[in-house]
């Protein structure tokens, strides 16, 4: 991350137009990364692949993600011993004026929506992701999550590593003794509030540093960047710099990517713009041939003219709460709660419990569907009983209440019963040649303990692969066949039946018309797997008292055309050699 100062030297007022932009310690500079830093590159990859995947699968309608995601926030407010309020001891109300700016900005619940341009209005979107003050610290306890810690630092300076990166300890804001250390990154979004020098508003770290730096996870906003109250000043007096350092925590880039045409911010719906954009701006701005989107909240305008972000945003802000995200924590164990217990099914009956509730947490316990289990709660664990003959999934609910954190709802979805009836079917080909390899499957569930797949009738068939949730299957013999799996898991065994068809060679030629006058026509229905497969046959014709008429080379084609016009009415004989097997059929010519 470079301090990206962007400072035009003008010979006037040097101080003042350092002051008036807008500057950002966030950026990324993918060369520089992949060069010093490969791992870091191939994990940035991997979150673009993510992302890409979560994008495509919304647009295809098969992901919904309308529920809205809510992040607790922790505050760390350093100040050198001023009163709370004064200074740089901002008060709470301008810390919570800040949350009130980020719940807006993030579900376009912001005033100056209608500020943004016709031309975008059509891509602006709604986040969905909200924020709120902690409720409980990393200890269970209580807390309106602000932590006030006084350093002897008047004014920090981002101290850089040799890649550009932030030396976080050198810098001293997220360490002791003169910073406060990070909430733990998985449970909390950490904004330290500070003096910054060298005029920065703000910076954050990309999340995809995570996997190594857990500790410095988090956003940095100048004290008088924070909030819409107290101690702020113009033009950055409206919380945007929050929001702009938030979106980077949350996976942005600057609009104008890594700078230039032909670089790119990784979103389809925010124009390409050479660079980022100052002040206030009136539309339209044009580089790169398109407008800018300089209102755009990953931009450098002043707060006052910053009012969207858009869908392909809001796609890779998402994408990080998805399965596998980096940010899933935050909607698998929100406020760090999660429902602890066995990973085998009910059966009969299993122990599930929330640990590290705070004193006077009350939970309410209930399952769905019903009807399937039965509960015995007690307090912060329950007893979950497997009715009589049930199987399948069931979604245990905790209805959490917990003082300062009001109602919060937890699920986890566990197994009842034998897993085959969790199962829909075997997948795999209902019609397939004779020795030819072929694969079928079932669903992998963790709780099955063995897999035995049989076919009747049983004698012509190979099996690779016994004991797994796949297999490989070839049989010899064309005709009807049952394949089978039985499926054991502890509570027992239980078996899935399917249906399949074993087809001869003879079946992959169709002959037509029969009978025939002019042309007669030899299809081959396998024309691309044989060709795939270097295979071929052999056409020849005869007459009933078994003279060879006609001969046709070796080939792979989808069809033969024959011309029969020459021959006499009567029955004839086609004769097809494709492997081992000859294929005799019998045909008429008629007039």
């Amino acid at each position: 991350m470079r301090i990206l100062l962007f400072l035009i030297f003008l010979t006037i007022g040097l101080n003042n137009e350092i002051f008036a932009h807008r500057t950002c310690g966030s950026e990324i500079n993918l060369e520089s990364i992949k060069q010093n830093d490969p791992d870091r590159y191939q994990r940035i990859m991997q979150m673009e692949k993510h992302v890409a995947n979560f994008s495509n699968e919304r647009s295809l309608g098969l992901l919904t993600d309308h529920e809205v995601i809510t992040v607790p926030v922790v505050v760390h407010v350093l100040h050198t011993g001023q009163p709370i309020g004064t200074g740089l001891n901002i008060s709470e109300a301008q810390i919570q004026s800040q949350i009130d700016v980020l719940n807006e900005d993030f579900r376009r619940l912001n005033a100056d929506a209608s500020n943004t341009p016709v031309a975008f209005q059509g891509v602006a979107s709604d986040p969905e992701i909200e924020f709120v003050l902690a409720c409980i610290d990393p200890n269970g306890n209580p807390t309106n999550g602000i932590l006030r810690v006084q350093t002897n630092v008047n004014s920090f300076t981002l101290v850089e590593n040799p890649d550009g990166s932030v030396n976080e300890e050198a810098t001293g804001i997220k360490f002791a003794p003169t910073g406060s250390p990070a909430w733990p990154a998985e449970r909390y979004l950490n904004i330290w509030v500070c003096n910054l020098g060298n005029d920065l508003l703000g910076y954050a770290q990309f999340p995809d540093m995570m996997a190594t730096q857990p500790e410095t996870d988090g956003a940095v906003v100048r004290t008088t960047s924070f909030g819409r109250i107290g101690n702020v000043s113009a033009p950055f007096d409206q919380g945007r710099t929050a929001t702009h350092e938030v979106g980077h925590w949350l996976n942005l880039w600057h609009t104008w990517g890594q700078g230039g045409c032909g670089s790119d911010d990784f979103v389809i719906d925010t124009p390409n713009q050479f660079g980022p954009n100052f002040n206030c701006p009136s539309h339209p701005q044009v580089s790169c041939s398109s407008n800018d989107m300089f209102m755009n909240y990953m931009d450098y305008t002043d707060d006052g003219c910053m009012n969207i972000f858009t869908q392909g945003q809001r796609n890779r802000m998402r994408a990080l709460f998805s399965g596998g995200g980096v940010r899933s924590s935050f909607v698998d164990s929100p406020y760090g709660f999660t429902i602890s217990g066995p990973p085998d099914p009910v059966c009969p009956t299993s122990l599930y419990s929330i640990p590290n509730l705070p004193a006077g947490t009350t939970v309410a316990w209930s399952a769905s569907p019903a009807g399937m289990v039965s509960l015995s709660p007690s307090g912060n664990t329950v007893t979950v009983t497997r009715l009589s003959g049930q199987n399948g999934f069931v979604n245990l609910i905790a209805e959490i209440n917990s003082p300062g954190c009001g109602s919060i709802t937890l699920e986890k979805q566990i197994i009842t019963g034998i897993s085959p009836a969790l199962i829909d079917s075997i997948r795999g080909p209902y019609d397939f040649p004779a020795n030819t390899s072929n694969n079928f499957s079932v669903d992998i569930i963790p709780t099955i303990t063995n897999y035995h797949w049989s076919v009747f009738p049983s004698g012509d068939e190979w099996i690779g692969n016994q004991g797994t949730n796949g297999i490989n299957l070839s049989i010899s013999s064309p005709g009807f066949y049952s394949l089978g799996v039985d499926i054991t898991n502890p509570c027992g065994t239980a078996g899935l039946e399917t249906s399949i068809y074993v087809s001869g060679p003879f079946e992959q030629f169709n002959i037509y018309p029969n009978p025939a006058s002019d042309n007669l026509t030899i299809e081959n229905t396998k024309g691309d797997a044989m060709q795939s497969n270097g295979e071929v046959y052999e056409v020849s014709l005869y007459d009933g008292a078994g003279r060879e008429l006609m001969s046709f080379p070796k080939t792979n084609q989808k069809s033969i055309n024959i011309n029969v016009r020459g021959l006499k009415n009567g029955f004839y004989y086609i004769h097809i050699r494709y492997k081992d097997a000859l294929i005799r059929r019998q045909i008429r010519v008629e007039r």
